[in-house]
């Protein structure tokens, strides 16, 4: 299985291969793939893992500016 991150470059989500050590429940150290300044995709795992694809238009919002109801009405909007 190949292990990849979604890296945003100019609106839209690029695939890039990544290799990875060790790990816990919430990190992922990564040793290979990405460079300084790599802005990485996160979100929750059904949104990220599962339905973003690569070359998808994003959004980059500001973690502060997210609220949990707005949130969950997104990833319900886009089932």
């Amino acid at each position: 299985m190949q292990e990849v991150v979604f890296v945003i470059r100019d609106g839209k989500a690029v695939m890039v291969p990544v290799k990875t050590g060790i790990s816990d429940i919430t990190n992922i150290e990564i040793l290979s793939g990405l460079k300084a300044g790599d802005e990485v995709a996160s979100g929750p795992y059904a949104t990220v893992h599962k339905k973003l694809k690569d070359g998808a238009v994003v959004v980059v919002k500001d973690a502060k500016s997210i609220n949990k109801a707005a949130l969950k009405e997104e990833v319900a909007d886009a089932d």
